[in-house]
């Protein structure tokens, strides 16, 4: 923890997490007076999966799944194009490099429930970050 300029000293509070945020405040304090910064965060799951050892088959659904597909149906009077957006297209998801993923809880769940069924190994973390 970084000392203020001045010389006073850092003391970091932190407060029972509420069901979607957590506040963390950082007091600093001198002789006389007292500085109180509030940083809000909010969870989050890190998700990191390995499917290149899997079948091709579970690397395209999970491929779909995240980044979404689009269709071309043949109809009678020519052709339907129907597109599904993948999880990448969601609030609050982030593709944080190749195979890692942040995003809710909620939508942590629906990846990590798709990964188990299909085999491909995987990792979750919960992690806060600054809202």
């Amino acid at each position: 923890m970084r000392h203020p300029p001045g010389g006073g000293r850092a003391i970091a509070r932190f407060t029972q997490p509420t069901e979607k945020f957590i506040f963390c405040s950082n007091v600093v304090a001198k002789v006389e007076e007292e500085t109180l910064e509030t940083v809000t965060a909010a969870p989050r799951v890190l998700v990191s999966y390995d499917a290149a050892a899997r079948r091709r088959t579970a690397c395209s659904m999970v491929q779909q799944f995240l980044f979404g597909r689009r269709v071309t149906v043949r109809t009678q009077g020519g052709e339907k194009r129907y597109r599904y957006e993948g999880l990448v297209h969601r609030a609050g998801v982030e593709r944080l490099g190749q195979s890692v993923w942040m995003m809710r809880e909620d939508e942590a769940e629906e990846l990590t429930r798709l990964l188990g069924r299909l085999g491909v190994p995987y990792r979750r973390e919960r992690i806060w970050v600054q809202a």
